[in-house]
C-alpha cells in the first residue's frame, strides 16, 4: 500500500507537469494562429522572425549604430528573413490541425538566432550560404525532434572557474550538496 501510494505520488508531478507543458503549446499555438488569421501567414512568420530572430536592445548595443555597419546588419536581417518567409511558405507552420509545425518552426527560429547572429555584419554571399546551410540542417534535426529540442546551456570558462572554487568551499565547510 505504501509503495503504490509513493509510486501515484511520483507519477502526480510528472503528469501535471506534462499537462501544464501541452496547454502551454497549445496556447502558444493558438496565440500565433490567431495572428496568422488576422495578418496573414508572411505577417506572422514576420513578427516570429523579429520577435525570436533580431538582437534585443542590449544585444543591439554591440553593434554601431551609425554609418554603413548598422545598415549592412539592417540588409542582411532583411534578407535572412525573406529567406525564412520562403521556407515557411514551404512548410506552412501556423495550421490550427498541425501544432507541431508550429512548434517546430519556433524552436528553429530560437536555434536561428544564434547562428544568424554568430556574423551578423558579415552575412552575405558565401557566409549567407553557410548560414542558410546550417538553418536547413537545424530544422531537420529539430523537426526530427517534434520541436522539443532541448541544447545545453553553454557554460563559459569563467563560470566554470568560479563554480569549482564554490565547491571546493563548500567541501572545505562540510557542506555537501549537488554540483
Amino acid at each position: 500500500m505504501n509503495q503504490s501510494s509513493q509510486e501515484e505520488t511520483e507519477a502526480g508531478p510528472m503528469i501535471v507537469m506534462s499537462l501544464e507543458e501541452t496547454f502551454r503549446h497549445y496556447a502558444h499555438h493558438v496565440v500565433w494562429i490567431k495572428y496568422a488569421w488576422v495578418h496573414g501567414t508572411d505577417g506572422a512568420v514576420k513578427e516570429a522572425f523579429r520577435r525570436y530572430v533580431h538582437p534585443s536592445f542590449i544585444e543591439g548595443l554591440q553593434y554601431p549604430k551609425d554609418g554603413p555597419v548598422w545598415a549592412t546588419i539592417q540588409r542582411n536581417l532583411d534578407s535572412m528573413m525573406d529567406i525564412v518567409v520562403q521556407i515557411s511558405q514551404i512548410i506552412k507552420p501556423f495550421q490550427f490541425n498541425r501544432p507541431d509545425l508550429g512548434l517546430i518552426f519556433v524552436a528553429w527560429l530560437i536555434k536561428t538566432k544564434e547562428i544568424i547572429s554568430r556574423d551578423l555584419p558579415n552575412l552575405s554571399g558565401q557566409n549567407a550560404l553557410k548560414a542558410l546551410a546550417e538553418m536547413n540542417t537545424w530544422l531537420a534535426i529539430i523537426g526530427s525532434k517534434g520541436g522539443r529540442h532541448v541544447e545545453r546551456i553553454k557554460v563559459s570558462p569563467r563560470e566554470i572557474e568560479f563554480n569549482e572554487q564554490i565547491w571546493k568551499m563548500k567541501n572545505h565547510l562540510g557542506i555537501f550538496g549537488r554540483r
